[in-house]
């Protein structure tokens, strides 16, 4: 038995906690690295399916319904087969779905592999959070810190595996190492995860106590809540293709949306024992704590995505090149991760969330001034500094969530508070993507109408471009040709450099509104101490 110290008081780590860690970490990490590892690639894997940014939404969207509803279970299989089994199970079925990606050389032909690996990622992480917070019952901070890890370095350490990786090997190379990486995760799992202490009916407080019954399947929650997360994918993903509420397919999906969210919030509220329980989103802490990790969360998950496509997509980086800016974010979030668990106190969690949340907010709108011809080394500068916000803030978030939760509406609410990382990251996210779509069509029409007074300098732009093409060999006329694509390339590029701008400024300040809230949380509970 090994002590030392975590925000102020003993830290003892025997031989069945670090059978814990060891036995949970790689398989979460496996399944997050799913999460980001074809942000940068994105373009490519795109063409190689022959699909388009609409048609990739079965894919994406599919992985998303079958997460939501794998956290939405957890409940259900942990509470009739135990948290072990469960966890054990949901892996073994995404290494199995997450390898027949391979063969997949479609869009249709990916979407029933990506709903079932989604449906077992949803679940797995999940259960490994609760066997997490179960064994760490006294040092609930390395518990939400090594569980933070797991889930929020991971993702942010896939795209800079994917760029390192997909530089000299194909994409179906990242779900042909899924079978040896899972299998090797779950081997691992099987042989150091202790067993539950009374298999399917165990309280994850550490205290062993057991749940009065087998939870029952709650069809009715279920289907609400399948059809919701649905109907709400199918309108943000094709809404702006259709045109919204101008099209005849829209208009049914979207009161399909509405109503179904408001049967799915009734449930919850009001039956016995629905499936997502809501009604511990009533408890301050909790209910604060949710919408900080879901702020959080969209502003981790879609900075790592826009700069994606702005690397990649707008300044041409190689993938390796763009993994390697990535990495200096991974490296900072780790550290601050650490320092935060090893240095912070109960009595300063309020501060370093707020803290670590104004330096997130106020880098994302740093970010914000890229342009075409930003300096890698800035960009990788600027994203360290963001990562040490994001690493300071996330293990106070998650910690303050359940702090005060009593053990008996942990396992209930395991669900949801995962359900508040992806939802809301999609449902934001595709909203700022349709409000990017806007700016760069209304900066391009700018920029062109800006041509149009200076027709002097374009005309003598023009000119050196086709003789540049000449001197390449280009046959008369043609050059003409690629110099107008030359510079209509350059305007459109200013324009979703502009629109960048635009949504990270926006992505800044609702990552600030989470300064409004932490003031209101309550102060932890006496205990760690």
């Amino acid at each position: 038995m090994s002590e030392a110290r975590l925000a102020g008081h003993p830290l003892r780590l025997g031989p069945r906690r670090w059978s814990t860690i060891w036995g949970t970490l790689p398989g979460v990490a496996l399944a997050m690295l799913h999460s980001s590892v074809l942000d940068l690639p994105r373009t490519d894997f795109i063409d190689a399916l022959h699909a388009d940014r609409y048609r990739i939404y079965w894919i994406i969207g599919s992985y998303l319904v079958g997460a939501a509803t794998g956290m939405a279970s957890t409940s259900l299989f942990a509470s009739r087969h135990g948290l072990r089994r469960a966890y054990l199970g949901a892996l073994a079925v995404f290494t199995v779905a997450s390898t027949s990606c391979v063969f997949a050389s479609t869009v249709e032909g990916m979407v029933l592999p990506r709903l079932v690996s989604g449906y077992a990622m949803g679940l797995m992480i999940s259960s490994a959070m609760l066997l997490l917070w179960r064994e760490f019952a006294d040092d609930r901070e390395l518990a939400m810190t090594l569980y933070g890890m797991g889930v929020y370095l991971s993702s942010l350490v896939g795209a800079v595996i994917g760029g390192l990786l997909l530089f000299e090997f194909p994409w179906r190379t990242i779900f042909a190492l899924d079978l040896p990486l899972g299998l090797a995760a779950w081997l691992a799992s099987r042989r150091l995860l202790p067993e539950d202490a009374h298999a399917g009916h165990t309280v994850p407080d550490g205290s062993g106590a057991r749940l009065a019954e087998h939870a029952r399947f709650d069809l009715f929650g279920f289907a609400v809540f399948a059809i919701w997360v649905v109907s709400m994918v199918v309108v943000l993903a094709f809404g702006q293709w259709w045109g919204w509420f101008d099209s005849p397919s829209f208009v049914p999906w979207f009161v399909i949306c509405a109503v179904s969210f408001l049967s799915f919030v009734a449930w919850g509220l009001a039956s016995p024992a629905p499936l997502i329980d809501l009604r511990p989103l009533g408890e301050r802490n909790f209910g604060l704590g949710l919408t900080l990790k879901a702020l959080f969360s969209i502003d981790f998950f879609v900075v790592l995505s826009l700069l994606s496509g702005y690397m990649i997509d707008l300044r041409g980086y190689q993938w390796w090149q763009g993994g390697a800016v990535l990495l200096c974010g991974a490296a900072t979030m780790l550290a601050a991760m650490l320092a935060s668990a090893r240095f912070g106190r109960d009595e300063t969690r309020k501060l370093r969330m707020f803290l670590g949340m104004a330096l997130m907010a106020a880098m994302t709108w740093r970010i914000s001034a890229v342009d075409l011809y930003t300096s890698k080394l800035w960009l990788a500068g600027a994203l360290a500094i963001w990562g040490v916000g994001a690493g300071a803030a996330i293990g106070p978030i998650m910690l303050t969530t359940f702090a005060g939760v009593p053990p008996s509406t942990l396992l209930r609410a395991a669900g949801v508070f995962n359900i508040f990382r992806s939802l809301p990251v999609f449902a934001v996210g595709s909203m700022l993507l349709v409000f990017f779509t806007w700016q760069t069509d209304g900066h391009f029409d700018r920029l062109r109408l800006r041509i149009t007074y200076n027709r002097p300098l374009v005309e003598e732009t023009l000119q050196r471009t086709a003789r540049h093409a000449t001197e390449r060999g280009s046959p008369i006329g043609v050059d003409a040709k690629r110099a107008h694509a030359v510079l209509t390339g350059w305007v459109h590029r200013n324009a979703r450099a502009f629109a960048l701008e635009d949504v990270l400024r926006v992505l800044s300040l609702l990552t600030a509104t989470s300064l409004l809230l932490i003031p209101l949380l309550r102060p932890p509970p006496a205990e760690n101490v």
